[in-house]
């Protein structure tokens, strides 16, 4: 039994260990990526306007608590979204609408014009809205060029995405980068199995203890 209980306190060390990332939100079908999307500005700034990305890249967040509405701009420079104290509006003319929908975009009905005058329908009550914004993350089916011959060196792949929002006469932008980040070195995985199996050795003797103890505080500090 005592042996049974040693093995199984290391299994499990090594599962927590080794795992990959977690996904980012798997209900959206987002999760851990080597892409890197990062927000660096909002400029100027509008009072009551919050801006950040969520998901590991995958969409925005916004946030309005000022007077009147907020409204995101689009891919052809119409409005998209409209946030203010009635709500969250959708403008069912504009094609960000449907494109933004899902991670990977959908195409948007025939009758949508972006030059139309916009038809907001309300989506929420509160004052934050998220979509997949697909001017801030990759959406390539494989990695561009630089990434697929340098895989293990960082990349910048969008130096400036820009999402456009507006309140009044007010203009701001959201700005920020899109970088590859290499993944993890195996070397860390390799010393999580190599202490298992001393492990598991040093386990199988007849005082374990104090064997145990030095493996697991070695498994943590390789962590």
């Amino acid at each position: 039994m005592r042996r049974v209980a040693v093995t199984v306190v290391f299994a499990a060390a090594l599962l927590v260990a080794a795992a990959p990332p977690a996904s980012a939100h798997t209900v959206a079908g987002s999760g851990a990526t080597n892409y890197r999307t990062t927000l660096r500005q909002v400029a100027p700034r509008i009072a009551g306007l919050s801006v950040k990305v969520i998901e590991s890249g995958s969409r925005l967040e916004a946030s309005y608590a000022g007077p009147g509405d907020v409204v995101v701009i689009g891919y052809e420079e119409e409005p998209f979204l409209r946030i203010g104290a009635r709500g969250v509006f959708e403008n069912l003319k504009s094609p960000a609408t449907y494109i933004n929908k899902t991670r990977d975009g959908v195409t948007p009905p025939a009758d949508t014009d972006p030059k139309a005058a916009p038809v907001w329908r309300k989506i929420a009550t509160g004052h934050v809205a998220r979509w997949h914004d697909h001017r801030v993350h990759f959406m390539g089916k494989t990695n561009p060029p630089q990434v697929r011959n340098e895989p293990n060196q960082r990349h910048v792949i969008k130096a400036k995405w820009k999402v456009p929002f507006v309140h009044g006469t007010e203009k701001s932008v959201a700005s920020g980068d899109l970088v590859w980040v290499p993944g993890p070195s195996p070397v860390p995985l390799l010393a999580h199995a190599v202490a298992v199996v001393i492990g598991l050795v040093l386990g199988a003797r007849r005082r374990p203890y104090l064997a145990v103890g030095v493996a697991v505080a070695a498994l943590v500090v390789i962590d």
